[in-house]
């Protein structure tokens, strides 16, 4: 205990300060865009391994990130609930991690003698092993119980909802935290492929995300730019300069370039506040 308290006190200190804008700003509320369920692992930290600030993630973790059906009561339910139909959450994340206890539990049954509550949990919510599938290696049941559970957030009414109107999607990945990888599943190949950054050189191409209408908007905008200039026409440059630098903003927010943005910001806060700018 004495080392959490010295944490605390670090914290307090040193880490708290620096993003006092951002819990200002907090106090008033959370819009977080992901519900992350992952398991309780000490090892498996979301806001580590994604790099996210506080109130970007809302979090559910319990042993083998598991998603009991919406027919039976459950915490879990009631926190699918609140993050889709109370804060309209618009992505959720199932996170499955490397060397699973839970997961080898299930594996290997004896494991969790001892650990009946457990053991009840795994058989209840998990995936389980038929004999054509007696040898599968345990990466492959982290992979399999990750779909599973990503199949049982669908019995959940407001899930189901929310995704018949395009409001939420759902997406399975895979932490192994002894390399740092992270792993997406493919609807389209059904398997687990590397997550790479949106800003990665793929060959001489970035591998940014953009939506039809932010791609008409932008050649729409680039198009009145250009006839602008060649006319001479102050209103075509101004026009086209605009809706050019909004459909910037869309795709760079869309791809969540102003994260980092957003923390320098609150860096920046401090340190005015600091200097008794305000």
């Amino acid at each position: 205990m004495p080392i959490l308290a010295r944490g605390v006190g670090d914290y307090q200190d040193k880490e708290h300060p620096k993003l006092s804008c951002l819990f200002s700003r907090l106090k008033d509320g959370q819009s977080p865009d992901v519900l992350f369920i992952t398991c309780s692992d000490s090892r498996v930290v979301p806001s580590l391994f994604t790099q996210t600030l506080p109130g970007e993630l809302f979090i559910i973790r319990n042993a083998g990130n598991l998603v009991p059906a919406y027919h039976i009561d459950s915490t879990e339910k009631a926190t699918i609930e609140y993050a889709v139909s109370g804060l309209g959450i618009k992505n959720i994340i199932v996170c499955g991690h490397s060397n699973c206890g839970a997961m080898n539990g299930v594996k290997h049954p004896e494991l969790l003698i001892k650990l009946p509550g457990v053991s009840a949990a795994v058989n209840q919510h998990g995936p389980h092993i038929s004999s054509d599938k007696s040898n599968h290696n345990l990466d492959q049941l982290i992979e399999e119980n990750v779909l599973q559970q990503m199949d049982s957030l669908k019995s959940h009414p407001c899930v189901k909802e929310a995704i018949s109107k395009d409001q939420l999607e759902i997406h399975g990945w895979v932490y192994e935290f002894e390399t740092g990888n992270v792993f997406e599943h493919d609807a389209n190949t059904q398997k687990f492929k590397p997550i790479e950054s949106p800003f990665k050189m793929n060959g001489m191409t970035f591998s940014f995300k953009v939506d039809v209408w932010t791609a008409l908007a932008m050649t729409l905008g680039g198009s009145m730019l250009i006839l602008g200039v060649v006319a001479i026409n102050p209103l075509l440059i101004g026009v086209g300069s605009a809706v050019t630098a909004l459909s910037l903003s869309t795709m760079l927010q869309q791809n969540g370039m102003f994260k980092n943005l957003k923390q320098d910001t609150d860096s920046s806060c401090v340190a005015m506040s600091g200097a008794g700018i305000s």
